[in-house]
């Protein structure tokens, strides 16, 4: 895994993304701590990465098709 700060990054953004490109992952670093990463989009080690759409989908199942102002007052009245 390659390590490149802020700076670097700036100036050598192309080089970073030809890294990136090829599968490789880069950390980002600002004064000498990580605060991210750099990956491709399809990365092979997080394929089993949770889908969002599938996850909200299961979550509101129970609203769907109503009207947006009914299930506010049914929430408040729940409240009650």
């Amino acid at each position: 895994m390659k390590k490149a700060s802020v700076a670097e990054v700036q100036h050598n953004l192309n080089s970073v993304l030809k890294f990136v490109e090829q599968g490789e992952k880069v950390l980002l670093t600002r004064r000498n701590k990580v605060i991210a990463k750099i990956v491709p989009v399809y990365d092979t080690e997080n394929d089993d990465w949770p889908s969002f759409y599938e996850r909200a989908e299961e979550m509101f199942k129970e609203t769907k098709g109503k009207n947006p102002e009914q299930i506010i007052l049914d929430d408040r009245d729940e409240r009650l």
